[in-house]
């Protein structure tokens, strides 16, 4: 092994590494210690070798999922016309609340898993169970991480195409059904310590069973985007100002995924 260039260990404070790193300085490597907190390397007793080198890091500070990479998906490009690619349907509400958006993310920054979606969990388990019988996910693979979401991160039947705390969450559905699923959760502060919380759900069918689709079961989609409102608002300990209200928004940045390399 050509000892001239570094050894990445990472994990350096852990057991494993504070003994591996001292074993290859003895024998004559370079060692580059990584760590997420550089003041406890500088402790270790070979801290100060002149082929160590300590730096800060994090390994799971990266674009890469262990839930996969995203691909694009056949949704118009932004800028395109609003009929191009095909119809798109809406299911939109918004609601102002006497919270700050900090405030709701909190709550939202833990749906999925064992948190559940904070309203309507018998709903959600069913359409989890169905997924599953049609080759899905469902709502039992959980979450990769407890708290926070990250770009490609897997939870659920859901995928996140944006987290921009505290003030957005963009989700991809990959149930199985026919059509694509988007859920576009925005915070937007209104001064004063209060927010306006919107949930709009859109739905590009496919063919007359994707219509078909949508149209059964936009009723619970009415009951599901009011009732999740109104329930993440209680989670975070606040009180609703006015709404839910049904309203139109302008669609936008919800038509392709980012390319990672």
């Amino acid at each position: 092994m050509n000892t001239n260039r570094p050894i990445l260990v990472t994990g350096a404070t852990g057991y494993v590494g504070g003994r591996l790193i001292p074993a290859l300085l003895q024998k004559g490597y370079r060692v580059r210690a990584m760590a997420r907190s550089v003041e406890k390397l500088a402790f270790s007793p070979w801290a100060g070798h002149s082929e160590a080198e300590l730096v800060k890091g994090d390994v799971l500070d990266t674009c890469w999922s262990p839930d996969g990479n995203l691909l694009p998906f056949e949704w118009p490009y932004c800028g395109d016309a609003d009929y191009a690619g095909g119809t798109r349907y809406v299911c939109a509400y918004r609601a102002a609340a006497a919270a700050t958006a900090e405030d709701l993310w909190q709550p939202l920054s833990r749906i999925g898993g064992r948190h559940g979606y904070y309203y309507a969990g018998v709903r959600w388990r069913l359409r989890g169970l169905i997924d599953r019988l049609f080759g899905g996910r469902g709502i039992d693979a959980g979450r990769t991480r407890n708290t926070g979401f990250r770009p490609g991160d897997a939870f659920d039947f859901w995928r996140v195409l944006q987290a921009d705390p505290p003030h957005r969450l963009h989700l991809l559905s990959e149930m199985k059904m026919p059509g694509d699923a988007l859920l576009d959760i925005n915070l937007i502060a209104l001064g004063g310590d209060r927010c306006e919380v919107q949930l709009i759900a859109l739905f590009l069918p496919k063919g007359l069973g994707g219509i078909l689709y949508w149209n059964g079961f936009l009723p619970v989609h009415h009951i599901l985007v009011r009732g999740m409102i109104e329930a993440v608002v209680r989670s975070a300990g606040k009180q609703l100002v006015n709404g839910p209200e049904q309203f139109t928004p302008e669609v936008k940045n919800v038509c392709f995924l980012p390319r990672y390399q």
